[in-house]
């Protein structure tokens, strides 16, 4: 989401002025990079986040919640002896 938007900032700057550093030569081009990142940004945020669902119930919230949208995972790893 953040690039779609990033990239309309950038094509909105392109159309007041054309930025030759990252190769918009005209204004024109600033208003292409901002529309196709408007459309990207549209479309990112229509499509439904994917489902995930618990086989087993592990803790007591997969009985309430067995199914979720959002799935994240942290880990460390700590270069130590286990003594």
């Amino acid at each position: 989401m953040y690039v779609e938007l990033v990239s309309v900032l950038i094509g909105l700057v392109g159309l007041l002025k054309p930025l030759r550093f990252l190769g918009m030569r005209r204004r024109r081009t600033g208003g292409i990079v901002a529309v196709s990142g408007l459309v990207v940004a549209i479309i990112g945020a229509l499509l439904p986040a994917g489902i995930h669902r618990t086989n087993m119930p592990e803790s007591r919230i997969d009985d309430a919640l067995p199914a979720y949208h959002f799935h994240e995972v942290h880990s460390a790893r700590i270069h130590a002896s286990p003594n």
